[in-house]
């Protein structure tokens, strides 16, 4: 009887003792579960932040090459500032008198072509070039009784990365908080 005590004794004991050991290491584990969600949440978060600052840098990169390459188009076509000026001007529905404001340099180029401009849409004579060192190479600005358009490069890339940065904050938007 005593032997068999023993054993049960020894036997409950260690029994005791796997599940006391067994919840101490479960509890260890947790908590070292929760840790880990906690650096794995810092993580996420870290990414999202970088993600965002990269795309930010390559808009900015991808704008930078747009300019470059569009100056350099400007620069070798002056077709490409008759283009532009056609476009401002396909905005106006009844321009009356006009002023626009040009770069100096584009001012020279057009001086060939600038008559066949218009197209009969506007009266030549109620036309009024400026030179405007203010207006980018490429773009123009058009005063008119009907309204002004701002054809300038610049106000075109403004468009361009406002439009990237609104896509970028519905695209954050959409992945919601944990995304």
């Amino acid at each position: 009887a005593y032997c068999r005590g023993f054993a049960d004794g020894e036997k409950n004991g260690s029994e005791q003792g796997e599940r006391a050991g067994g919840a101490a290491a479960m509890q260890q584990l947790e908590q070292l579960l929760q840790s880990l969600r906690q650096v794995l949440s810092g993580l996420e978060a870290l990414h999202r932040r970088d993600a965002r600052a990269y795309e930010n840098d390559l808009v900015q990169l991808a704008l930078a090459v747009a300019r470059k390459v569009v100056g350099r188009e400007v620069a070798a076509a002056p077709e490409v500032v008759v283009d532009m000026l056609r476009e401002g001007l396909a905005r106006l529905e009844h321009p009356g008198a006009l002023t626009i404001r040009m770069n100096p340099g584009d001012l020279e180029r057009l001086a060939d072509v600038s008559a066949q401009l218009f197209e009969g849409r506007v009266d030549s004579g109620r036309v009024r070039f400026e030179a405007d060192a203010g207006v980018s190479p490429g773009g123009c600005y058009i005063e008119s009784e009907a309204g002004d358009v701002d054809a300038r490069v610049e106000q075109r890339f403004r468009i361009v990365a406002e439009a990237l940065e609104a896509e970028g904050r519905r695209e954050v938007d959409s992945r919601g908080p944990g995304g």
